[in-house]
Formats: structure tokens, C-alpha cells, sequence
């Protein structure tokens, strides 16, 4: 068998199907949400890049074909120019879908073949043929980055009232349902995709659990290779079970393991070495979720990081980080230290162990040691440094004519034995 790169089975594959396990809470959600026909039939997916998004919606379409007969549509590269192109590619979809799965599909209407209005063409010819053809199974759109459908009806080239139309269809069809994803940089707009989702009835996916990042990097290799626990669980701590972390340690331990095809087995040790390339590689992910922090929650992962490299065996906690911060000049109440560490603790940055709150990641807690400062700089524009600049030379050529006028009023020059005074102009600090 051969062992190449080539032949990887970490390596992304645009279907994410290696990098999915587990998460039975979320099937049920959406088994939940879309088999009621009395319900609005209508999902939401709610998780952060790379936590499994669009591998949930591929695995979906596997586990349940004999029920729901799922439609991808990556909806950053589909038309949304106008709703005749948007609803042509759901129709197009369609076709795709059940011609995949050998449906007759001749009876279906082709976009374009009625003189009706695209809503009403949709409506009345294509969906109910569409229904004829699937039977007893149910028609579901699983729509990947929800945010751009928002963006389209933000910038008018879909109807204001689209999702109310899309709404409109789950009523008239109870053979119909929709499942979309969201980043969940855009949770705030949430409640935008009403009436089609129920805000309150959002599935958010969080990091995985010690036994889905073992269940993570064993499936894909079936009898190629054992992962050793120890190895499974240094997976797990490093990665903090965030899926893109674990399938870069997969796809790494697999080019390792490729280049000494006799070992039988992936150790601690294995994963060890190649922490610190992944570490290198992830630097800009990590950066982007400390960016991502407000002012109060870098200043929580600070006191933290600093806790925990002062006294690695002393469990730290919201006291003890309040603390910190108030001997660092940064104090903070305990009531807001609590909430951020809420907040932190939801995004899956920050963990509470037995042993103290730590960052859920040792890769994100090594970067935070490297990088986490009290204080945010400030990026200042052209004219506010020109200002400061013209405000430092104004100070300082007052001090200079006080100084020059203080020394003619005494004397014509310098005592003996003394040296004039000298003045130099200080830069003015950033941000100050």
C-alpha cells in the first residue's frame, strides 16, 4: 500500500469527510428540526471556522439518505445576483442531486420552461414534481455560509423578502426543509434569518471530546497504522479537540509515519515532534482568535498565561487573575472578571479543570505565552501623528524661551564652574 502524501487521508479534500466524527447531539437536532411537519423545518448550524461546519452537512447527507435526500449548495460560489439566478440553482442543484442517486428526472421542469414568474415556477411546477420523484423522502437545501444569503439581501440583489419567501415554501410543502451554517464571527446576526430559522433553535458545535479526537485520527487510517491513547490524548491537550487543529496533527503524524513505514503504531513521542511545525503553522489562526478578544478578555488570557508559567502547579481562578490584574495596574472587578471568563469559556479559548482554568489548547497557551501583553496598541492615523508631532515641537520651543529668558534676566552667561542647560525633545509615545 502505498504510503505517499498523495494517498494522505488527512489532507483536505473539500468534502471534509475524514475530518468528522461523533456528534451525535447534532443529528439528532437535525432530525429533530426537520422531520416535524409541523414545525418550521429549518436548522442552523452555528460554530467557528473550522470547528466542522460543512463536514456536518456532508456526513448529514451520508447517515441519513434513506430519510432526507440532502442538496449541498456552497453559497460562496453560486449566483445571487438576482432571485431567477438564485432559485435556478437550487432547481440545478436538485437535478444534480437526484441524478447522482439515479432518479428518473424527465418529468422535471427545466428552469426556463414556463412563463410564470420564477417564485411561482419554483413554487407550483418544480417543487412538487420534484416531491413526486423522491416519494416519501424529503427534500432538504443544506446551505454552507449562511452569511452570504444575508449579504445578498444586505446589498438588494435579493428581495428583502426572501427568507420570508423561503419560509413561505416549508409551509406549503411539508416535504421541505433547510439547513444552513453560520460562522460564528456573525452570531449577532442571528436573528436576521427570521422567519425561515428560529433564533433560540440554533445547534452550535463546540471543540470535540478526548474520545471523538481519538475516534478523529483513527477512523481515517482503518488497519494502516495503531494510535496509541498516549498519543490520542497529547493530540487532544494541544489541540484542545478543535477539528482543523487535530486533522493538521493527523495529516503531520501521517507524512511522518510515511517516511518510516516500519513502525506499526503513533506514540506521544510522535506527536511531540511535530508540535512545533504545527505550532508555526497555526501562529496566524491563533493571532486571529486573539484579535478576535475584546480589551477585558486579552487582559484575562494575560493574567492567566502569567499565572500559569509563575506557578504551573498552583490552579489558577477568577481571584487569583483579579489579582494579578491589580497588582499589574489593570484592575478589574470580580463580577467582570467572572463574565469574561463566560465568554471565553463559550468560544472554547479558555477551559475549567480540576486543576484551574487554563487555555483549552496547549498550542493556543504556548502562543499566549509568547505573544499575550496587557494593553492593545493603537494604530494611529496620518494626521493624528502629524498633530502630536506639531504639538511636541510647539511644547518644546516654549520651554526652550522659558529657559533663554530665565538665564537673560540673571546674567549674561554662565556662572563659572557651571554647564548650560541643554533641552532635548522627547518623541510623544504612541497612543499617547
Amino acid at each position: 500500500m502505498s504510503t505517499s502524501s498523495a494517498s494522505n487521508p488527512f489532507r483536505p479534500d473539500g468534502e471534509g469527510t475524514a475530518l468528522f466524527v461523533g456528534r451525535q447531539k447534532l443529528f439528532d437536532y437535525l432530525y429533530h428540526q426537520l422531520a416535524d411537519p409541523q414545525g418550521n423545518r429549518a436548522a442552523l448550524i452555528l460554530g467557528r471556522e473550522g470547528s466542522g461546519k460543512s463536514a456536518a452537512l456532508h456526513r448529514f447527507r451520508q447517515v441519513a439518505e434513506e430519510t432526507f435526500i440532502g442538496v449541498p449548495i456552497d453559497l460562496k460560489t453560486v449566483p445571487l445576483q438576482d432571485e431567477s439566478a438564485w432559485l435556478t440553482q437550487l432547481a440545478l442543484s436538485t437535478m444534480r442531486v437526484l441524478g447522482e442517486r439515479d432518479f428518473s428526472l424527465y418529468r422535471l421542469p427545466r428552469p426556463g420552461s414556463s412563463d410564470l414568474e420564477t417564485r411561482d415556477w419554483f413554487d407550483e411546477r418544480y417543487l412538487p414534481e420534484a416531491f413526486n420523484i423522491i416519494r416519501h423522502r424529503r427534500l432538504i437545501f443544506l446551505l454552507d455560509d449562511g452569511e452570504v444569503l444575508l449579504d445578498a439581501i444586505r446589498r438588494g440583489d435579493l428581495p428583502e423578502d426572501s427568507l420570508t419567501y423561503l419560509s413561505s415554501l416549508l409551509r406549503d410543502h411539508p416535504a421541505l426543509g433547510f439547513v444552513l451554517t453560520l460562522d460564528s464571527q456573525h452570531e449577532a446576526r442571528l436573528p436576521s434569518f427570521a422567519p425561515l430559522v428560529n433564533p433560540a433553535q440554533t445547534f452550535r458545535l463546540t471543540r470535540l471530546e478526548d474520545g471523538e479526537v481519538a475516534a478523529l485520527l483513527r477512523e481515517p487510517l482503518g488497519d494502516q497504522v495503531a494510535v496509541e491513547d498516549g498519543a490520542a490524548l497529547a493530540v487532544a491537550r494541544a489541540s484542545g479537540g478543535q477539528p482543523w487543529l487535530v486533522g493538521r496533527f493527523g495529516e503531520a503524524l501521517y507524512r511522518r509515519w510515511a517516511a518510516h513505514p516500519g513502525s506499526r503504531s503513533w506514540t506521544a513521542e510522535d506527536v511531540k515532534a511535530v508540535s512545533q511545525p504545527i505550532y508555526a503553522a497555526s501562529s496566524s489562526v491563533f493571532r486571529q482568535i486573539w484579535d478576535e478578544r475584546s480589551a477585558t478578555e486579552q487582559q484575562i488570557l494575560t493574567a492567566m498565561t502569567r499565572l500559569v508559567y509563575d506557578a504551573p502547579l498552583t490552579p489558577v481562578d477568577a481571584p487569583a487573575i483579579a489579582r494579578w490584574l491589580a497588582e499589574n495596574a489593570e484592575p478589574l472587578d470580580l463580577t467582570t472578571v467572572h463574565a469574561a471568563l463566560r465568554a471565553l469559556e463559550y468560544e472554547d479559548v479558555l477551559e475549567t479543570t480540576p486543576g484551574g482554568i487554563r487555555a483549552a489548547s496547549g498550542l493556543m497557551q504556548s502562543w499566549l505565552l509568547e505573544h499575550a501583553r496587557l494593553g492593545r496598541p493603537t494604530e494611529l492615523s496620518p494626521q493624528r501623528r502629524w498633530t502630536l508631532a506639531a504639538v511636541a515641537v510647539l511644547v518644546g520651543l516654549a520651554l526652550l524661551l522659558i529657559v533663554l529668558a530665565s538665564q537673560s534676566g540673571t546674567s549674561s552667561g554662565p556662572a563659572p564652574g557651571t554647564i548650560p542647560p541643554t533641552l532635548t525633545l522627547l518623541p510623544t509615545p504612541e497612543g499617547q
